[in-house]
C-alpha cells in the first residue's frame, strides 16, 4: 500500500506503476501485485494549478513455493508428517 497526502483543496492524485497500469486516489493497494510491478512508481499530485511529481521505488518480492513429491504413500492409520523448505525467498512474512 502506498500513501498520498497534500495540502489545500482540489487535489487529484495519479499513479503510474511500472508496467504502466494507472490508478487515481491518494491510497494505492494493488491486492494481487505481481513481480514485474517492481520499480519505480511514479505519483504526480495536481490541484488544477501546478503539480508535483514524486517517485517511489517499489521491490515486489516472489512468493514461496512448496513442492511436494507426487509419489508420497501413506497408510490411514500412520501420521504423515511434512518439513517443507522455502528457498530463494527474500524477508519472507510468515503468517
Amino acid at each position: 500500500m502506498l500513501v498520498a497526502t497534500g495540502e489545500g483543496e482540489n487535489l487529484n492524485f495519479n499513479w503510474l506503476s511500472p508496467i504502466g497500469n494507472r490508478y487515481n486516489d491518494s491510497i494505492l493497494t494493488i491486492p494481487q501485485c505481481i513481480t514485474a510491478q517492481t520499480g519505480d512508481f511514479r505519483l504526480i499530485i495536481y490541484n488544477n494549478v501546478r503539480s508535483d511529481t514524486l517517485y517511489k521505488e517499489v521491490t515486489v518480492n516472489s512468493s514461496p513455493s512448496i513442492l511436494i513429491d507426487q509419489s508420497i504413500i501413506t497408510d490411514y492409520f500412520d501420521p504423515l508428517t511434512l518439513q517443507p523448505e522455502i528457498t530463494n525467498a527474500t524477508n519472507p512474512i510468515y503468517q
